[in-house]
């Protein structure tokens, strides 16, 4: 009896962690996406407004201004809030 107790509570005990087990990989798999997605937009985002930095920069044969910098910023912080925002 008791060792039918004991085999009954190793099992139910690996049960449990075997479910915590997955749940963990779940959680895992899902901010590694997230990271790796976030990143790649972000990355986008970067390059995109690189690139018209630079035609700016061509065009206008010169910098590109403070004032443009800071307007390019609050665009890609606009850009990644409303990503967090989505989820």
């Amino acid at each position: 009896m008791a060792e039918r107790l004991r085999r009954d509570t190793i099992t139910a005990t690996a049960q449990q962690l075997n479910g915590i087990q997955q749940h963990i990989s779940v959680v895992i798999r899902g901010s590694v996406r997230f990271f790796l997605l976030s990143f790649t937009y972000i990355s986008g985002i970067d390059k995109k407004m690189t690139d018209e930095r630079v035609e700016k920069q061509m065009e206008s044969g010169g910098n590109v201004s403070g004032d443009e910098r800071r307007a390019e910023i609050a665009n890609i912080e606009n850009e990644v809030a409303a990503l967090i925002q989505q989820g």
